[in-house]
């Protein structure tokens, strides 16, 4: 079996297994459109406060990354169980490569991030639609494509420390880097007066999206072909059983 077929043979295992876990992107999803919606469509009218500017910055790059995430089966005793390193051990005494388990990771995030991503991005056009006429499909669609690259980089420095570190760890880095985000959107939005999200929005109606949807691209695929290569360098030095 090669690599990716046993990437492939890990990814739908774990799908497979999340079972009824798979239904908590749709709370996450109705969350962010019962947010994001009419703050969006405030934000295009000109209408929004500077709370609505950097909160929808916030709720973007914080949620968005985690869409791959949702039916992940090994967070529910973090602190006394470190489960999925047990996972990890376990996968080490079998005939799997550490490069098998970290493609088969990454294939799960985005198999099951994508799907998230198209439900969102479809409810969230039609109710902006909704709400203002002159929201334009293909905008929309190079504007989507941007957020979810932004998500995927994002996320894969997640499967790093997810994998790198023990699920302590995993959980006070990612806290911390929550807190980061936090104060750069909140320096972002004071010194802009704007939304990042809705900038780069309106930078695509002025026909600056193919642009950006290619620079997107191109970065969201080096982040996953890098985050690969450091993931599977991390875990070669790792130890699973201390």
């Amino acid at each position: 079996m090669n690599v990716w077929r046993g990437a492939w043979f890990l990814a739908k295992h774990e799908l497979v297994r999340a079972r009824w876990k798979h239904l908590i992107i749709f709370i996450i999803i109705g969350y962010m459109l019962m947010m994001m919606i009419p703050w969006f469509s405030s934000a295009l009218k000109g209408e929004a406060d500077g709370i609505e500017y950097w909160a929808i910055d916030f709720i973007t790059v914080t949620i968005l990354p985690v869409f791959g995430f949702s039916a992940t089966q090994y967070y529910t005793r973090t602190w006394s169980g470190d489960l999925y390193t047990r996972r990890l051990a376990y996968w080490r005494t079998l005939p799997i490569s550490i490069t098998t388990i970290v493609r088969g990771r990454v294939l799960m995030l985005l198999l099951n991030g994508m799907l998230g991503y198209v439900v969102f991005f479809v409810l969230y056009y039609l109710g902006l639609k909704s709400l203002n006429n002159s929201v334009d499909v293909l905008h929309f669609i190079m504007h989507a494509v941007v957020l979810t690259c932004v998500a995927v980089i994002i996320s894969m420095f997640y499967v790093y420390m997810e994998l790198g570190f023990s699920s302590k760890a995993y959980f006070v880095i990612t806290l911390v880097t929550m807190f980061l985000i936090l104060f750069l959107i909140l320096l972002a939005s004071f010194v802009t007066g704007n939304s990042l999200v809705l900038k780069s929005y309106e930078l695509i109606v002025e026909g600056k999206g193919w642009y950006l949807t290619i620079i997107s691209l191109l970065l969201a695929a080096l982040a996953v072909f890098t985050g690969i290569r450091l993931i599977e360098s991390k875990l070669e030095k790792r130890n699973f059983y201390s």
